[in-house]
């Protein structure tokens, strides 16, 4: 499982020590959905066009979790690098600066087609 972005910050910034009860809670939904799929999976009077539904169902389910999870690494990313860049900035020697670029307008573009699951499933970025 992936732990909460917030897990481990300073209270004040909406941290917390243990696992977090908002976090525990989606997950909580989806099993609970899972258990009402199937109870109504083992009902013996379904028509077909119900059977298909509760398949369709499952896959939803199943697609659901995964999605949660892709986002729950995307923030715990989003986190990480926020940190490495305060740092970065931190230690910045007077000499120097850094240099930053709207990423959003002009990588980003580039990938418009894609859906949000292979977008944030993805390691890096390769800009030519």
């Amino acid at each position: 499982t992936i732990d909460c972005p917030k897990k481990g910050k300073p209270p004040d910034e909406g941290g917390h020590e243990n696992s977090c009860n908002k976090c525990s809670a989606l997950y909580a939904v989806i099993e609970e959905l899972r258990a009402l799929h199937r109870d109504a999976t083992r009902r013996s009077d379904l028509s077909s066009e119900e059977e298909n539904e509760l398949e369709q169902i499952e896959q939803d389910l199943v697609e659901v979790k995964e999605d949660l999870d892709e986002y729950r690494s995307h923030l715990a990313r989003q986190i990480s690098e926020d940190r490495f860049d305060e740092k970065e900035i931190e230690n910045l020697a007077d000499d120097t600066c850094r240099v930053t670029s709207d990423w959003k307008h002009k990588i980003l573009e580039c990938y418009y087609r894609e859906n949000m699951k292979k977008y944030f499933g993805k390691r890096g970025i390769h800009m030519i």
